[in-house]
């Protein structure tokens, strides 16, 4: 057992690599070469640096290689888009903040939820209300970029809940100069489109939709059995729960509700677990599920084919 007021070294590294704001060493790349002609006139042959043209982007705390990138990559530091965003939302009615970091700390985003009259909807007008939710991310991986997006979020527990796809969202690179600036000018542009939206989702509460529509709809998805079988069987907990109604609204909420509960990553944050990522597909494509009466019965039968496999 390990002493009170001590930390084993596999939990320093752990709570280390939580820090999304870790001090970025830059690094450029070399490869060692065994030159063949000096290696025969010496008993341990003769190995020669040779630079490969990548920086790598080293976490400070920890250590790790966090991103391989080229000389003239211009990465933007999680502290410095942090302040940005600070400055960017500092007069929005802001009610909750989260940061969440990948396993490798390479990826980081922030979500922040908003409140208020202007960014706010009652869904069925009585207390069943959705917010905006704004997400900023950025990433070392010299892969991924910057960006925002703008989406509805839904809060019925500790975890939070998956929001509404997004409604706006932009990725920047990190060759720019002027990453930040050009990040807070598209902001300010776009945050007011998130009203318009709100009226798509409420719609959704007037549409019925039953139990067995939406066991039709998972079975058509491309989904490992057991997730299958696991969105399934999630419909009467999530439901019984949260006092769904049997509505494309009460649908989406079963589904971005397992995303939140259900879906879990072997490090950092859950929303970079390839869990994660699956339903939040599926969510996306429940969104634009319309199948005409022929197409829904090609559906059934369909999944029919899909149940008995999974049961077989």
């Amino acid at each position: 057992m390990m002493q009170k007021g001590k930390t084993n070294n596999v939990e320093k590294e752990r709570m280390m690599s939580s820090n999304p704001f870790f001090e970025v060493v830059r690094q450029p790349l070399k490869t060692m070469w065994t030159d063949p002609e000096l290696a025969s006139h010496m008993a341990y042959g003769a190995e020669v640096e040779i630079p490969v043209g990548r920086d790598a982007l080293i976490n400070g705390e920890t250590g790790k290689v966090v991103g391989v990138v080229a000389p003239k990559y211009k990465f933007v530091h999680n502290s410095d888009l942090a302040e940005k965003i600070d400055w960017m939302v500092r007069d929005l009615p802001v009610i909750e903040m989260n940061d969440h970091l990948d396993s490798r700390g390479s990826r980081w985003v922030r979500d922040i939820m908003l409140d208020g009259n202007d960014y706010t909807l009652d869904m069925t007008g009585a207390g069943d209300i959705v917010k905006t939710k704004l997400r900023f991310f950025n990433s070392y991986d010299g892969k991924s970029s910057a960006g925002w997006s703008i989406s509805a979020w839904r809060k019925i527990c500790s975890n939070g809940m998956m929001g509404w796809r997004s409604i706006f969202s932009k990725r920047l690179a990190h060759l720019s100069e002027d990453v930040l600036e050009r990040f807070h000018k598209m902001f300010v542009e776009k945050h007011l489109l998130f009203s318009n939206e709100l009226d798509r989702m409420k719609v959704m509460t007037k549409i019925p939709f039953s139990k067995t529509q939406y066991e039709v709809f998972v079975l058509n998805q491309d989904l490992p059995d057991r997730t299958m079988s696991k969105l399934i069987g999630y419909y009467d907990t999530a439901m019984n729960k949260w006092n769904e109604d049997e509505t494309r609204w009460g649908v989406y909420n079963v589904l971005t509700a397992y995303a939140t509960h259900e879906t879990k990553a072997r490090g950092g944050s859950n929303i970079f677990s390839a869990g994660y990522q699956q339903v939040e597909a599926v969510v996306s494509n429940f969104l634009d599920w319309n199948p005409t009466a022929e197409q829904y019965e090609e559906a059934k039968e369909k999944a029919i084919e899909r149940l008995n496999t999974i049961n077989a």
